[in-house]
Formats: structure tokens, C-alpha cells, sequence
């Protein structure tokens, strides 16, 4: 089995939005005749209608993941409208004032398609990666040290504000008193009521309900099974931790890495495809650089400098506020 990588997920997402409209208009016939990929009307802007698709559209002019955020729900969606009916608002204007005719607009639109193609041939030419389930089986057999597993401990801790009372606390541990028992009596973390219960954790990992603190997982991953540590104290708390399992992993399996190694494969065909389409390009054209015309800094005698230098041929922003 093959398997293409997908890398414009915006085209799955528009697609797929795109026929959820569709769909969860009326389902008489005439409706679908009528609006049959456009989905309601949700606003006229003088003689222009918006559509729920151009809606979505607008939406995924913007980074995808600020696009889900945008149509997720009614109030999110409402005030998205609000900006497209200003950015139309905005765009009539710089019409009627003929600024599509101002060579500066016009030089930007044309830097702005170029920008569009070049984009647009560099993901066709990425479509084209594809990554075999043969070569990832090989790729894990022949690096064995980038799947060697360290190990991971199960942990719990009790966390307090005042350091006297934690070296009590720790007092009762050392003489046997149940850890989780404790935590659960006197621990002012939020998973008390667990007993201070961590879970499985491996290095580097974020803790549950505390974070990222370097002093706490050093203390973990240097106790022994069963072991206690001393006081830990972070920027305005105290905590003991206890380790009550050490668990060695040997081996990631296969099906554990597949799509990790999957995803490093693609990555690397991806630059390897680019950077020979570079070359090619290269050694099809007739290149000649002349090093000895660069100069240090910017040379203010070229025409344009100092408007470019004032800032005046800044893009503007794609959508208003």
C-alpha cells in the first residue's frame, strides 16, 4: 500500500465544510436548485449577497487553525461576517477611488500573483511525494537507536505552601505513613483527590497539574522504586514526591513509530524533490551574478530608496479589523 501525502489540508477542509453546507440546507429539490453550492444568504452589502460558502471562504484565508476557531460556533461566525462585510465595504471604496489604476497597487498585485504561482508550483511538486509502507518498514530496521525507549516511572506528589509543615509531612512519610493517604489529607495540589497521583512520565514530559519544573522531574528520575525525596521547593511551593514504579522500555515498536518515521521520510523526499527541480531550473537557465556590484548596506542612489525606506510600499493587511 501506498500512501500519498497530503499537504494542502485546506483543500480537504473546504471541501469537506463546503458539502456540510450543502447538505444541511433544505433537502427539497428546489432549494439545492436554487442555492446549489452556496448555501443561505446571510447578508446583501448594497446589490452584493454573502453566502455561507464565500463565508467559509473568507474564513480560510486564514491560518487554519484560526479558521476552525472561527466557524465554530454562532458568535465566533457573527463577528467573522462583520469583518467581511467591512472588508467589501473597504474594497468599494478603494474602487470608486480608482486605486487598482496607482502603479504602486499594481506592482504589488503583480509581486503578490508571482508569490501565488511560485507557491502553487512548489506544492504540485510536493503532491507528487509519496512514502511506501515498504520503505518505512526499512528506514525502522536499519536506525534501531532512534527507536531505543527510555525509561518512565509512575509518581505521586503532595504539594504545600509552607515549608515547616511539609517537613512534617515528610516526617510522617519516613515513618511509614501511606503516601497517597497524605496527599489526599493534605496536599493543596488539585489532583489530592487522587493521591497526588502523576501517572506515567518519561523525561521532558509535562506533569499533570504542574507543568514543566526541571528540580521536580531531576528528584523523579534519580529516586529508586518506593523511594521518597526530600522537600522540593519551586517558586511559591513545597513538594515531595514519591516514585512507586520504574518501567524500562527497550523498543518502540513499529506500529508505535510508523507515523513518525512516515512523516521524517516525506519531510526529507520533499527537499530532495525541491532541491532538485532548483537545480534543474538552474542548469536549464542562463544565470550571471555579479558579486562585485553587491554592496555593504543599502545603496541610497537607487531609485526608490528612500520611499522604500520610509516604509511606503508596505503591504497593507488582508483584512481589516
Amino acid at each position: 500500500m501506498r500512501r500519498k501525502i497530503l499537504v494542502n489540508y485546506r483543500i480537504i477542509l473546504t471541501i469537506s465544510l463546503a458539502l456540510l453546507l450543502y447538505l444541511s440546507s433544505d433537502c427539497s429539490g428546489q432549494t439545492h436548485r436554487q442555492q446549489p453550492a452556496k448555501g443561505k444568504i446571510l447578508a446583501v452589502v448594497d446589490d452584493e449577497t454573502i453566502t455561507e460558502l464565500e463565508l467559509l471562504e473568507y474564513a480560510l484565508t486564514l491560518p487554519l487553525e484560526q479558521a476552525i476557531q472561527e466557524l465554530r460556533d454562532k458568535e465566533a461566525k457573527e463577528k467573522l461576517l462583520q469583518r467581511l462585510i467591512n472588508d467589501k465595504l473597504l474594497l468599494a471604496e478603494a474602487r470608486k477611488r480608482n486605486l487598482e489604476t496607482d502603479e504602486t497597487v499594481k506592482q504589488k498585485l503583480e509581486q503578490m500573483k508571482n508569490d501565488l504561482l511560485i507557491m502553487a508550483l512548489i506544492e504540485s511538486e510536493i503532491q507528487q511525494v509519496e512514502v511506501s509502507d515498504k520503505e518505512i518498514e526499512t528506514y525502522y530496521q536499519q536506525h534501531p537507536d532512534e527507536f531505543k525507549a527510555g525509561k518512565r516511572v509512575r509518581a505521586r506528589h503532595i504539594v504545600l505552601k509552607d515549608e515547616d509543615q511539609a517537613q512534617q509531612i515528610l516526617k510522617r512519610l519516613r515513618l511509614g505513613e501511606n503516601f497517597a493517604t497524605l496527599a489526599q489529607q493534605e496536599s493543596i495540589g488539585s489532583d489530592k483527590q487522587r493521591g497526588g497521583d502523576l501517572g506515567f512520565v518519561s523525561p521532558g514530559d509535562f506533569l499533570p497539574t504542574i507543568g514543566y519544573e526541571p528540580a521536580i522531574e531531576q528528584a523523579i528520575f534519580s529516586l529508586k522504586e518506593n523511594e521518597i525525596s526530600q522537600l522540593i521547593k519551586t517558586h511559591t511551593r513545597v513538594h515531595i514526591v514519591k516514585v512507586e514504579e520504574i518501567e524500562e522500555q527497550s523498543k518502540i515498536e513499529l506500529a508505535e513509530a510508523r507515523e513518525e518515521i512516515e512523516k521524517k521520510l516525506s519531510n526529507l523526499k520533499m527537499t530532495e524533490r525541491l532541491e532538485n527541480l532548483m537545480k534543474n531550473l538552474r542548469n536549464k537557465a542562463s544565470v550571471k551574478i555579479f558579486p562585485e556590484n553587491l554592496v555593504e548596506g543599502i545603496d541610497q542612489e537607487i531609485p526608490g530608496t528612500d520611499e522604500l525606506l520610509k516604509g511606503e510600499t508596505k503591504p497593507h493587511k488582508h483584512h481589516s479589523p
